[in-house]
């Protein structure tokens, strides 16, 4: 319980140190009303996968809370100042760089958290669910903000949404009683992440040219969504793991 006070200050910390910046920044016109609402929003989304999480991790044993944990909760805090640009849009001035950095500071800080967990000896399933989830949360708000800027087309929206598809698809099949099966380990999924983070970092960059931005965008759609459909063949068992590396 400790750990989650402490992580709770310091992403209340983070949120604040942030908004101090972008009212340093943009002269006090940066946090209206409406940007607050924005990552109010995101933050009840994000309470909600704390949840979820907490649950999940519960029903094999009590959730460990580590320092990497406590990184990965900092991460989700931070990813939250997204939400705020969801609703309100761009910016002028450095203030139209802070998405781009935003982001760029949780990918930096994924590589951080897992490192501490390997460092530590202290990989654990709670943390590993926490680090997903966060991951997922973050990629889909910066995807909607680069959508609100009208940086990248629509359709890219599936990058952000896929994993909540699939997850989705699983919950009904299980509500159903189709029966499902565990994901075997593949490096596909970290590198698809990692590629997927990349791309949103660079077409959240205000000089890259809406045209490069773009062909970015649609490039990724592919590899994403065959990532995502040979899972859903292994879950559903309609694809197995003999001879099988993909």
């Amino acid at each position: 319980m400790l750990r989650v006070r402490a992580a709770t200050r310091a992403g209340v910390v983070s949120v604040a140190a942030v908004s101090a910046s972008l009212l340093v920044l943009d002269g006090g016109g940066a946090l209206t009303r409406e940007f607050a609402l924005g990552v109010a929003l995101a933050a009840g989304g994000y309470l909600l996968v704390l949840w979820i999480v907490q649950r999940r991790a519960a029903r094999v044993g009590r959730p460990v809370f580590t320092l990497a944990s406590t990184v990965t909760a900092i991460r989700g805090a931070v990813a939250l100042i997204l939400g705020g640009f969801v609703v309100t849009g761009g910016a002028s001035g450095p203030v139209a760089w802070v998405p781009a950095l935003l982001f760029g500071g949780v990918a930096v800080l994924d590589a951080v958290d897992g490192y501490v967990a390997r460092r530590r000896d202290a990989v654990s399933t709670f943390g590993s669910n926490l680090d997903v989830e966060v991951d997922a949360l973050a990629l889909l708000l910066a995807i909607l903000v680069a959508v609100r800027l009208t940086a990248v087309p629509l359709v890219f929206l599936f990058v952000g949404l896929a994993r909540y598809a699939f997850v989705m698809g699983l919950f009904v099949r299980r509500q159903t009683g189709r029966p499902t099966f565990e994901l075997p380990p593949r490096r596909r999924r970290k590198a698809v992440g990692a590629l997927s983070m990349a791309v949103v970092f660079v077409v959240l960059i205000p000089v890259v040219p809406p045209a490069v931005a773009s062909a970015l965008a649609l490039a990724l759609l592919l590899p994403v969504m065959y990532s995502f459909a040979v899972d859903w063949l292994y879950v559903t068992g309609a694809r197995t793991v003999h001879h099988d590396n993909s």
